[in-house]
């Protein structure tokens, strides 16, 4: 199994002072046995180089980021606009990820473009952000969208407000992944499970 944790849009220190201590918590007992194998975050970071660090420690194997449109003006002007990555999944078929920050789209958040985004880079899973909004989408043709939302629950203009992060595990002998959407509500964390089957390239609802 191949667990993966997404973040993004933490926005210190212009929108949130720090990382939410009972998210911060949540993460460190999920990666007391075991790293995760993959940390994707998603940008807008703003600038705050031990956010950074904090998130590549929990990383087994690699650790993925990508510019946010605020990145440009306060930091992180190193990290690509868009990045991606495989996880190769019995019979040799392989689940092809991509990543980016979304700013590009307009509206914020649309689906259709995103899906363009998608087709355009041959992703099935395409993994986004912006809106500060977290959201797992299959589309009709199998094609995975998810948003993390924001992790410190910063300001944005379609934001939930919910601090929040996502954990893909893939379940490779059987070609199936759980996404599991954590969010901070009332101080309490919330969890929402959602589980695909990948099949022909294509993802689908189990």
């Amino acid at each position: 199994m191949i667990d993966i944790l997404v973040i993004g849009d933490t926005h210190i220190p212009k929108r949130a002072v720090s990382l939410h201590p009972l998210l911060i918590k949540e993460l460190n007992n999920l990666s007391t046995e075991k790293l995760f194998d993959f940390v994707v975050f998603t940008g807008d970071v703003v600038k705050s180089p031990e956010t950074i660090r904090y998130f590549k420690n929990l990383a087994e194997e690699k650790f993925l980021i990508v510019q946010g449109n605020m990145d440009y003006y306060y930091g992180n002007i190193e990290a690509p606009l868009y990045d991606s990555f495989s996880i190769r999944l019995k019979n040799d078929s392989y689940l092809n990820i991509g990543i980016t920050h979304g700013a590009e789209i307009h509206p914020r958040g649309d689906k259709d473009e995103l899906l363009k985004i998608a087709k355009e880079n041959d992703v099935n899973l395409l993994i986004f952000a912006h809106t500060h909004f977290a959201e797992i989408f299959l589309s009709s043709d199998g094609i995975l969208l998810l948003n993390p939302g924001s992790f410190t629950g910063a300001w944005s203009f379609v934001a939930s407000r919910t601090p929040s992060f996502v954990i893909i595990k893939v379940y490779i002998e059987e070609n199936e992944i759980k996404v599991i959407l954590y969010e901070l509500k009332n101080d309490r964390i919330i969890t929402t499970i959602e589980s695909f089957y990948f099949k022909h390239q294509q993802f689908l609802k189990s």
